[in-house]
């Protein structure tokens, strides 16, 4: 435990030990691993994420705000 972290970090990392701890071993072999089944002849996706302008985002952030101000979500 860090002497240096303020007392509730202190609280929490004692009280959550085995959550903390150090790994001592590998995880153990799993039966199944997970895998993605790609179709025959398809490749991979290889597209760059749609960037908006830094102005269009602050409007539709406003329209989403506005929206749920609306409707009385919070």
């Amino acid at each position: 435990m860090n002497r240096k972290s303020p007392i509730p970090v202190q609280n929490l990392l004692k009280e959550f030990q085995e959550v903390y701890s150090k790994h001592k071993k590998l995880t153990p072999r799993r039966v199944l691993y997970h895998s993605i089944i790609m179709k025959e002849g398809v490749l991979p996706i290889n597209i760059r994420p749609y960037r908006y302008l830094y102005y269009k985002i602050i409007i539709i952030i406003k329209k989403i705000v506005k929206q749920l101000l609306q409707s009385g979500t919070t």
